[in-house]
């Protein structure tokens, strides 16, 4: 019976992964399209707008806008710290509509603005 019961959680922890990748990809890959949110990803999953909420809450502990809003924001974050584009840049490629509106959102999450966040994440010159 043991043998059983880890079996059966090994198999809700795989498919629990493998959703959670297939909507990371999913969200990741349509990032810059400020037309991606809830009813998108419901579409594109095969799922009603109730059991995206109830699996990403049950996974993640957040909405699915809020988990969409974590991830552009992790990606701003990166793009700023990575590439040589500038505020306006970083936000049209993660789907913020303004950039106001970007530096809003970061703001809330990051606990600063993006060209503070720019400025204190620098890389070092000369050091790779």
């Amino acid at each position: 019976e043991l043998v059983k019961a880890v079996e059966s959680a090994n198999q809700a922890n795989t498919a629990k992964t493998e959703f959670l990748n297939r909507l990371n990809k999913l969200i990741s890959e349509n990032l810059d399209n400020q037309q991606m949110g809830v009813p998108f990803l419901c579409t594109e999953l095969g799922i009603s707008r109730a059991g995206l909420y109830n699996k990403l809450k049950a996974l993640s502990g957040m909405g699915a806008n809020d988990y969409i809003t974590k991830l552009r924001i992790e990606r701003s974050a990166w793009l700023l710290t990575h590439t040589a584009l500038s505020i306006v840049e970083v936000a049209d490629q993660t789907g913020f509509s303004t950039s106001r509106y970007f530096s809003t959102v970061f703001k809330q999450y990051m606990g600063c603005s993006p060209t503070q966040y720019k400025e204190e994440h620098k890389p070092i010159k000369g050091k790779s």
